[in-house]
């Protein structure tokens, strides 16, 4: 299971969103639009970054995962 194309999507999706806030604040220039960029739009870009990372890390868990079931890298108990 590869987390690369929902990262893509993800990166794609927060620069979709910078576009379109930026055309909106070209409209939109009151304390409202401040308060909003403030608390919504700033926050999002280390936000994503975060998500984005912890993607990577479960992606390359899982294929180690995978690598070991795959490949009988599991140590068992041979006691019973």
């Amino acid at each position: 299971m590869s987390t690369t194309a929902p990262q893509a999507r993800l990166k794609d999706a927060l620069r979709e969103l910078n576009l379109a806030w930026a055309r909106a604040r070209e409209q939109w220039r009151d304390q409202a639009a401040e308060e909003f960029h403030k608390e919504v739009i700033e926050p999002l870009e280390p936000r994503v970054s975060q998500t984005i990372n912890a993607m990577a890390s479960l992606g390359d868990a899982i294929l180690a995962a995978n690598r070991e079931a795959e490949g009988g890298g599991v140590v068992r108990d041979g006691g019973g």
